[in-house]
């Protein structure tokens, strides 16, 4: 894979691709483990930056349709695929192909959060509001509006360290996972 990239504008041949995948096994869908489709996609990505550190002004249709390519060969289709993606495409200047995955992938995750049945209760009442106007923004095509509308609700303590349990439905909380603590110095 990596030679084949590696030759300016290249692309594995199928051949090549298949025993990758062999070679692989199985594809994690793990977010942070390495699958060929997500290693292509950075191989292309860096071998078409080259050394620039800012995006490119436009891809040229040849860069384009190698960088669609390497998108079609990804595994999964996680937030963390998809963010990929994103990241990658933006590295490349490609607005539209920023925009053709960021406001789905947006839209996506905020219909989750609002799904969870804590929102449904008046305690998160606002923060259920706040998402409704982002989802909004993103159909209106203004990221920068939704953006705006997260801040407050992502500057929220309470969200970011500690799970709320809705008061509507006593079932459903919303938060964090976990949070790790830094070890406790020993006296």
């Amino acid at each position: 894979l990596h030679r084949a990239i590696a030759e300016r504008g290249g692309f594995p041949t199928t051949e090549g691709l298949a025993a990758a995948r062999t070679l692989a096994g199985p594809a994690s869908d793990y977010w942070s483990d390495p699958t060929v489709g997500r290693l292509i996609w950075a191989l292309v990505i860096e071998d078409t930056l080259g050394s620039r550190p800012a995006p490119l002004a436009v891809p040229e249709p040849a860069t384009h349709a190698r960088v669609h390519q390497a998108e079609a060969t990804f595994e999964h289709a996680t937030f963390w695929d998809r963010a990929m993606q994103v990241v990658g495409w933006w590295r490349l200047g490609a607005k539209a192909e920023v925009a053709r995955l960021a406001g789905p992938l947006a839209d996506a995750q905020a219909s989750e959060v609002l799904a969870e049945p804590a929102l449904a209760g008046p305690v998160l009442g606002e923060l259920a509001a706040t998402l409704h106007a982002v989802r909004a923004a993103i159909e209106a095509g203004d990221p920068a509006a939704g953006r705006r509308a997260l801040a407050p609700a992502v500057a929220r303590t309470d969200l970011q360290r500690f799970r709320i349990p809705c008061r509507h439905c006593g079932m459903g909380t919303v938060g964090v996972d976990g949070v790790e603590e830094p070890d406790e110095p020993e006296a």
